[in-house]
């Protein structure tokens, strides 16, 4: 009988651990997968305080700048810039904030390493480059879901 307690008791309180999952998880990999449009350029911290920056962005069918992120780890650059447009196809790979964006060419792989943080309420991605080694500076780019 205390053999059957105790294994009722241990049911009920795995029952309760699991009952008591973070409901509202909302995993970066599900919410970045989209259309994303830039919207600013910041760079700030720069050796040269001539240097920092901050320029908002608007798309048209002249300028603009989109990344299409797929549930697929498709990563996709698309510039416009003047009307004439890039298209650049990658792949990414995410561990915890960080985004790794890599593409191929006949040299070989290249991989490059970007913070990257979402605005659940409002929406906005933003892309963290590492500190530039020539000027210093620390770019960010931001993005708003289309």
């Amino acid at each position: 009988m205390r053999r059957e307690f105790y294994f009722i008791a241990a049911l009920a309180l795995l029952a309760i651990f699991i009952a008591c999952g973070d409901d509202n998880e909302d995993p970066i990999a599900e919410r970045i997968v989209g259309t994303w449009i830039q919207v600013r350029s910041t760079a700030e911290q720069c050796d040269d305080p001539d240097e920092n920056q901050e320029a908002e962005l608007t798309c048209d069918s002249l300028n603009c700048t989109q990344i299409i992120i797929g549930s697929d780890s498709s990563f996709v650059d698309l510039l416009i810039d003047g009307g004439d447009s890039l298209r650049l196809e990658r792949i990414y790979y995410l561990v915890s904030d960080r985004i790794e964006v890599c593409d191929s060419d006949q040299l070989g792989v290249n991989c490059f390493n970007y913070g990257i943080s979402i605005d659940k309420k409002d929406e906005f991605l933003t892309i963290e480059f590492p500190r530039d080694l020539d000027d210093g500076c620390l770019v960010s780019r931001r993005f708003r879901k289309r």
